[in-house]
């Protein structure tokens, strides 16, 4: 066991194993992702592939209730439907990252505004799962 430990602490301060790693082998963070995408069709595939890239992810938990210290995203979208064509379509999407507190009381973090086109909802997904790894590594440090 004492080794396991060395090695780790070893490839921690090494770079080996970098701080993602380091959160990932503790309990996963819970995740909440809460989108509004009114007949938006490029919005709802936006909160879809995030749903699943959290899904695949060994440092989240996809929950569908509020509990204490869950993480919150929420999403909501609107796109530009007057594109004949469906790849020309574009969504603009405000996300807003919040937490709950042992308390139950939602405390903002952070948000910010995403606009993309139809062909980019996988690599936008995947900008906001970083974005979730990078606000929710003080979760991480208080479990």
């Amino acid at each position: 066991m004492k080794l396991a430990a060395t090695i780790f602490v070893l490839g921690f301060v090494c770079g080996v194993v970098t701080p993602a790693h380091a959160a990932s082998a503790s309990k996963p963070v819970r995740v909440l992702v809460d989108c509004s995408s009114n007949n938006d069709s490029v919005g709802a595939r936006f909160c879809l592939a995030l749903r699943e890239k959290i899904r695949a992810s060994q440092g989240f938990e996809l929950v569908d209730s509020e509990k204490p210290l869950v993480f919150e995203v929420h999403i909501v979208s609107e796109s530009d439907t007057a594109q004949s064509e469906p790849q020309d379509v574009s969504c603009a999407a405000a996300v807003v990252f919040t937490a709950m507190s042992v308390d139950s009381r939602e405390i903002y973090l952070t948000s910010f505004v995403l606009d993309f086109g139809a062909n980019r909802v996988g690599e936008e997904a995947e900008q906001v799962l970083a974005h979730i790894d990078q606000e929710s590594d003080f979760l991480h440090k208080i479990k």
